[in-house]
């Protein structure tokens, strides 16, 4: 509630460029599709050209695609990590039902629905490693940029555990744009 602006990446627009929310869509979905199988950026741009042939992104948005920026998350011990996971889920949509206070949002027992998609967890040992991928442009530091999404991963590190009945052992935000993962406390 405090900061609200924090959970939405804000990019400077040019002519001929697409919004930030629907650049994130886009990377998001091409991360989705794509899988989690190490590639270079000609294969990942090439595995964005089918997803536009087979209609799962529009053609005309295929291009704004950074396959450099996924390349380089696919390279990533993150990444490695969850290939090497027994169970690995992407963009998995929740809700659940939550106090106010619980969600950090009020002093209240009044009973929020919160609401998301966790961009991709998977188990290590018993436990999940909750990964949240972010298309901002780096103002601050990686760890300061990072920092700006540590109510939403809060949050979705409860929703997590709860729905599974299984605890969360690490948070992480990679920074798409600059290549780093961060870990969150």
């Amino acid at each position: 509630r405090e900061e609200p602006q924090l959970l939405r990446p804000v990019h400077a627009e040019r002519e001929g460029e697409i919004g930030a929310a629907e650049r994130g869509t886009l990377m998001h979905r091409a991360l989705q599709y794509i899988g989690l199988g190490e590639k270079d950026e000609a294969q990942v741009a090439a595995g964005v050209a089918d997803l536009a042939r087979r209609g799962i992104v529009d053609a005309a948005l295929a291009a704004h695609v950074d396959a450099a920026q996924i390349a380089a998350f696919l390279r990533s011990g993150v990444a490695e990590r969850a290939r090497r996971s027994g169970r690995c889920l992407m963009e998995q949509p929740f809700c659940l039902r939550m106090s106010a206070r619980e969600a950090g949002l009020a002093d209240s027992e009044e009973d929020v629905i919160v609401q998301g998609v966790i961009d991709m967890c998977f188990l290590e040992a018993g436990r999940w490693v909750l990964v949240d991928y972010k298309t901002d442009a780096l103002r601050d530091s990686a760890g300061e940029t990072a920092g700006k999404y540590a109510l939403q991963l809060a949050l979705y590190e409860k929703a997590l555990a709860r729905i599974t009945r299984m605890p969360v052992s690490e948070k992480w935000v990679f920074l798409l744009s600059a290549g780093k993962a961060v870990r969150m406390a």
